[in-house]
């Protein structure tokens, strides 16, 4: 059996790892940088492949995570906005598998 990595024996003893909290936000916020060029491609994507007005909500979230991807605020926009989308969400993921990525990097917090 393989020893465990002493980077995570710490972080396990810490309670530190790659996500971080800032107060008063809705979301945890890992460390991953958010690939402006693949945001760029995903509503490139979702704007040809599904039309404007079905998913513009979410274009518009994209567009603001494009020029200010640190900023939490858009994250829980960005998961607000995917929601709304109801059985579109689908169709989304299918044209852009980027979105899984990033939301699957931020847990959000329930405040139902």
């Amino acid at each position: 059996m393989h020893p465990t990595p002493p980077s995570f024996v710490a972080s396990a003893r810490t309670g530190e790892g790659n996500l971080s909290r800032s107060a008063g936000s809705t979301v945890t916020t890992p460390q991953r940088r958010i690939d402006a060029a693949a945001i760029a491609s995903s509503i490139e994507q979702l704007q040809e492949r599904l039309g404007t007005d079905d998913v513009a909500p979410l274009v518009t979230v994209l567009e603001a995570i494009k020029r200010n991807p640190q900023d939490s605020a858009l994250m829980d926009r960005l998961s607000q906005a995917f929601d709304g989308l109801g059985i579109m969400q689908g169709a989304v993921l299918t044209y852009a598998p980027y979105l899984a990525i990033i939301l699957s990097d931020y847990s959000f917090d329930d405040t139902d």
